[in-house]
């Protein structure tokens, strides 16, 4: 059952990203494409759930974003490094999306 400290729907939408992210970057692998991004992105999701975990673990009463908010503002390192990783995801979506728009308008031009 949900309540007001533990947002089931945030955590489903966030874990579907993730996972999607983490397939994403093994299809990558398989087509070999972006090899080394890919591999960095395999790497970092997993890394980047156990430090965030561990990491909260002293939170109190706060949700986990609510004090991951609250330790960013301190400019923890933890924090920091959970900020970064989130930027690179945002990066990562936005290659790709790049890669299928410019794949896209090569079949419809037929260059």
């Amino acid at each position: 059952m949900a309540t007001a400290n533990d947002p089931v729907w945030f955590f489903v939408i966030f874990y579907l990203i993730l996972g999607i992210t983490f397939v994403s970057a093994i299809i990558s692998i398989v087509y070999r494409k972006w090899i080394l991004l890919s591999i960095f992105m395999i790497v970092i999701i997993p890394s980047h759930h156990i430090l965030a975990i561990v990491s909260s673990l002293g939170r109190g009463s706060r949700t986990e974003m609510e004090h991951w908010y609250y330790q960013l503002l301190l400019l923890q390192p933890w924090a920091l490094v959970v900020l970064l990783v989130k930027l690179y995801i945002v990066v990562w979506w936005i290659i790709i999306i790049n890669s299928y728009l410019k794949n896209r308008k090569k079949l419809n031009t037929g260059i």
